[in-house]
């Protein structure tokens, strides 16, 4: 420690130790070895190493430091030259600092989590992070201000409002945290034939207007239909195809006339966000089951206004003008918001739309009825207004104290199970 007199204070067998000194306040400094010209930290070394407080990194220009033995906390800087950094097996903090740096995510899960905190400020230069990570018990977290993200070849470029780019490799199918951004999870994927085919493994968002490829090679298409992972995918202003993937998935065509398939797992359902001004979109394979999942078909500032079917495709005409076209979806149970759950049965030429304010009622046709509602005077108020209990306790032997009690009851009933009149 040099004093301000010119005399200097030596600490011997004090490393990877707690304590505290005047204007300093409390510290620690981890040990480490030179080798092969970096700085190897120690595999039990605490504290904090800051390049900047070693005579080897400017007497034998040393500016690499190597964590990545180590199993304790650390915080880690680097100084005005391009440094690179690996991080430890615990939780570390990094700070570059200036130059255009070379930084490598903590290899471990201590605790059951990674967590490895990227520190970057204005001046710090174009750094390129590696194996940026996460899962459900925690992430990696970078602290800096984004003005966008574009995403080529899976590698992510986090661009500053500075004119520097944050390039992180080794880091797709990964959850971890921006600042500005929150926490991100960005999908794999290749460009083949003319469309992203989003990998089997991958998961969490692709966004078509985060990805190079889109403008430059003009790609449109998004395949996911292989993918067993968690998805959100949104497509861009322009007429996008985009397949859903096995797993649970929500998908935005956007602006433009897009052409949207649904996942092809029974026991997963998607979501098709729509809002309007989304232009007049078409939807295949919308499943689901009645009492299971199913498919939702989420409006924004728009309603269906009216609904019709021809040759077992349903439409979805809405009060903006355009129009949702659902094709290969007769026979299936799925959520349209203001409809809620709806079916239509290709056996029949006659549906008839949920009545509305009506919760989870379910009209097939003029033979079967099923309803589940907690709202007993709200359901005979708005299915009387609509004809269909007294056409349904007219034409078929089944009195309306059954029906009610059924209805009171939360029970189903099936009423082409009962014996029409004469």
């Amino acid at each position: 420690m040099n004093l301000d007199t010119g005399d200097t204070l030596t600490l011997k067998n004090s490393m990877n130790q707690y304590f505290e000194v005047t204007d300093l306040g409390r510290v620690n400094y981890a040990s480490s070895t030179v080798q092969n010209n970096k700085f190897v930290i120690d595999e039990n070394a605490q504290g904090h190493f800051y390049l900047t407080e070693h005579d080897a990194a400017r007497t034998r220009d040393v500016v690499q430091i190597d964590a990545s033995a180590s199993t304790s906390r650390l915080e880690i800087k680097g100084d005005d030259r391009a440094n690179t950094i690996w991080a430890g097996k615990e939780v570390n903090t990094i700070t570059g600092g200036k130059g255009d740096d070379t930084l490598y995510s903590g290899s471990g899960e201590s605790h059951g989590y990674y967590t490895t905190r990227f520190i970057y400020a204005k001046g710090d230069g174009s750094d390129t992070i590696y194996n940026v990570k996460g899962n459900d018990y925690g992430c990696d977290y970078i602290e800096l201000t984004v003005e966008s993200v574009s995403v080529t070849d899976d590698t992510i470029y986090l661009n500053l409002d500075t004119g520097d780019t944050l390039t992180l490799k080794n880091s797709m199918n990964q959850y971890f945290d921006v600042t500005d951004l929150g926490p991100v999870n960005y999908a794999s994927s290749t460009v083949q034939n003319k469309k992203f085919v989003i990998d089997e493994n991958a998961q969490g968002h692709f966004y078509l207007t985060e990805h190079d490829a889109a403008r430059t090679r003009n790609v449109v298409q998004i395949d996911a239909s292989a993918s067993t992972g968690s998805l959100e995918i949104k497509g861009d202003d322009r007429a996008n195809t985009i397949w859903a993937g096995k797993q649970y998935g929500t998908i935005t065509g956007g602006k433009g006339d897009d052409t949207l398939y649904s996942g092809s797992n029974t026991s997963d359902y998607t979501r098709f966000i729509y809002a309007k001004g989304d232009g007049s979109d078409t939807i295949y394979n919308v499943k689901g089951d009645y009492s299971y999942e199913y498919d939702m078909i989420e409006l924004t500032n728009c309603t269906v206004e009216s609904v019709s079917v021809t040759d077992n495709t349903i439409y979805l005409n809405l009060d903006t003008g355009d129009t949702l076209t659902l094709k290969n979806s007769m026979d299936q149970c799925f959520y349209v918001t203001g409809l809620g759950k709806v079916y239509f049965e290709s056996s029949q030429s006659a549906y008839v739309e949920t009545p509305k304010n009506v919760d989870e009622l379910w009209f097939t046709d003029d033979d079967n009825f099923m309803t589940k509602s907690s709202d007993l005077d709200a359901l005979i108020n708005e299915a009387s207004a609509e004809n269909s209990v007294t056409s349904l306790t007219t034409n078929y032997s089944l009195d309306s104290t059954s029906l009610l009690e059924g209805i009171a009851a939360n029970s189903e009933f099936n009423i082409a199970q009962s014996t029409k009149k004469a």
